[in-house]
């Protein structure tokens, strides 16, 4: 697309809001790496909705939903390591942010 087109400017306004709140749900529970961390979540869920909508399959976006939470407990993990006072924080967190993920999947199949 041309980068100056109001359809453009606006999809980029979109992706980079969608950025920025996972980059910040991160920092928030002290992620090291989370600027790389939150860039390559958004481009592994976009690519996984991308392929749910072309084969008419939700398991796609479900699949990176979950690997995208490893990426976030595997990153916790790590800046875990050098707190030792922040557990039921970080357990919040990690519900908030798998039912940011799903867009409420998990919590309407769980019903």
């Amino acid at each position: 697309g041309l980068p100056g087109h109001p359809i453009v400017r606006a999809a980029k306004n979109y992706k980079d809001q969608i950025e920025t709140v996972v980059r910040s749900r991160l920092f928030a529970q002290g992620v090291e790496d989370a600027a790389p961390l939150a860039r390559r979540i958004v481009i592994l869920l976009d690519g996984a909705i991308l392929h749910g909508m072309v084969h008419h399959d939700p398991a796609y976006p479900i699949e990176a939903g979950c690997m995208a939470l490893g990426m976030v407990r595997d990153a916790i993990k790590r800046s875990r390591a050098s707190c030792s006072d922040c557990g039921p924080a970080i357990a919040d967190e990690v519900r908030l942010f798998r039912e940011s993920c799903y867009f409420g999947v998990e919590a309407s199949s769980s019903s």
